[in-house]
């Protein structure tokens, strides 16, 4: 299957609201409590806030989205790839700008892993909370999942198993790509964000997931990994 010539691959990196559950407003705290012990039993909700709450969008914000296109205009192609930081609401701005400018709603298929559960969804809910208009390529509400054009190379993993989870690395670990190196994982982020004010490590693993994301699709639909990357 030919890569579609309007392929944006992303990796939305996200952390807590706030640099822990006692920073949090005290309805912030109320209804983190409620999901803590919903989700983590056994465990108090100053613990669990840290390591868990970017998950979530209502407890959570986006703090670095990271975007990879396949330029064709070349004779060879590459891959250009910048991250997207600073003010939420300027990331989503900014993302939605360039979707919307750049790209054909009706072509446009953005790519990620375990995207369909996580990065697209999130980017949605936030959006709405920020009162950010969506482009019309992420109106996802009211679709069934077969409706959605997106891509999710975790999706394609599964193979109809709705159960199976498999990390970006091991993914790419079992394809037989190489993981470029990363200053940190995907458990270090909120660290990196709310103790470490590193934006640059935290960028440069959203970088390294887009790219590994979009050469494992192009191993999944049997094309040319792309050898030449740009970091803009």
């Amino acid at each position: 299957m030919k890569i579609p010539a309007q392929l944006l691959t992303l990796s939305a990196e996200t952390a807590s609201q706030y640099p822990s559950w006692y920073e949090a407003p005290e309805t912030d705290r109320f209804f983190w409590e409620e999901k803590s012990l919903q989700r983590y039993p056994g465990k108090t909700p100053e613990d669990t806030y840290f390591a868990h709450a970017g998950k979530y969008a209502e407890f959570g914000k986006i703090i670095c989205l990271s975007i990879g296109f396949i330029d064709r205009t070349q004779n060879e192609p590459r891959m250009r790839i910048k991250s997207l930081q600073g003010d939420e609401r300027d990331i989503l701005a900014h993302f939605f700008r360039i979707v919307e400018e750049r790209f054909q709603a009706n072509r446009l298929i953005l790519c990620a892993h375990n995207g369909k559960e996580f990065d697209f969804p999130y980017i949605c809910r936030r959006a709405t909370a920020l009162e950010l208009e969506l482009p019309a390529s992420l109106r996802l509400e009211n679709k069934k999942p077969w409706e959605v054009q997106h891509w999710d190379t975790l999706d394609f993993w599964k193979f109809g198993d709705r159960k199976h989870y498999i990390s970006l690395e091991l993914l790419a670990h079992v394809l037989q790509i190489s993981v470029p190196e990363s200053p940190i994982g995907a458990q270090d982020v909120n660290t990196a964000y709310h103790r470490e004010q590193d934006e640059e490590k935290i960028s440069q693993f959203s970088k390294r997931n887009v790219l590994l994301t979009t050469q494992i699709a192009l191993k999944l639909k049997k094309q040319k990994a792309v050898e030449e990357v740009v970091f803009i």
